[in-house]
């Protein structure tokens, strides 16, 4: 990290200044996070913002759609918010909160022609599977995906299909603030995740599973972060970890930069 400057300090106090709860900060000014986290006096003033951490469970109707309205562009942001999506469930108000948010595009009644000017845009398999789902759906309905994206190009791999490129992030449901870490083969899907809920007799909520390319390096980092949990048994004990909120968001910010490179 470049060495921050006295003026941008300042700034940044500002802004902090302007926060009543940690949460606040991190939802206005997320690209702040790494460097207020290794920068002392930074660090001091975050710290004495007030937590709202779980604080989800305690919100009412009108306060989740208030927080939704001003902060959630589209719906599967709520995957990476989980305490978040499970007030919302707790509350009924799925519905509500879907009607909110901008609906995803809709090509059912496109031609063919259409479809392939779409395919067009994108350079990337995943980015076109990820922004415009839609006209990916109708192409492979229609048997014309592998003609409308011949341009297009996968994600580098190294090796067979059997490389541990998946890095996966999923909170335990029945202890809140438990993570696991753990990484997999595009070839075995969730298969693995299976497997440890399944031996422990827990469920998960998978907040990332992506594709790093070297999936290892990205574990290693995620276990230099929180603490450990031993209160699981078998296979891949090791790797839950407890996270805060800080935690929790630092983990996120490793793996969705190692996404962002291996993609540009």
């Amino acid at each position: 990290m470049n060495k921050i400057t006295t003026e941008e300090i300042i700034e940044i106090i500002e802004l902090l200044n302007k926060c009543e709860t940690k949460t606040d900060f991190r939802e206005r000014h997320p690209e702040l996070g790494s460097i207020v986290r290794y920068t002392e006096e930074l660090d001091e003033i975050y710290r004495s913002l007030r937590q709202r951490r779980n604080s989800y469970t305690e919100w009412t109707e009108d306060e989740v759609l208030q927080h939704v309205n001003k902060n959630i562009k589209k719906y599967s942001e709520l995957n990476g918010i989980p305490g978040l999506k499970r007030r919302i469930v707790a509350l009924g108000i799925i519905d509500k909160v879907k009607e909110m948010l901008p609906r995803p595009k809709v090509h059912n009644k496109m031609e063919d022609e259409e479809l392939f000017k779409i395919a067009l845009k994108y350079d990337w398999h995943h980015d076109f599977r990820e922004y415009d789902s839609s006209a990916y759906t109708m192409l492979l309905r229609r048997k014309l995906y592998t003609e409308a994206t011949k341009h297009m190009k996968r994600k580098p791999r190294k090796g067979s299909n059997d490389i541990s490129n998946i890095i996966y992030l999923w909170e335990v449901v029945e202890v809140p603030g438990v993570y696991k870490i753990g990484i997999t083969s595009g070839s075995r899907h969730h298969a693995r995740i299976k497997n440890v809920t399944k031996s422990n007799n827990i469920s998960s909520d998978i907040i990332r599973f992506v594709d790093v390319g070297d999936a290892r390096i990205i574990e290693n980092k995620l276990k230099n972060i929180g603490e450990t949990y031993n209160g699981f048994k078998g296979d891949g004990k090791t790797e839950f970890r407890i996270y805060d909120t800080w935690s929790l968001n630092a983990a996120l910010d490793i793996i969705d930069e190692a996404v962002l490179t291996i993609t540009t």
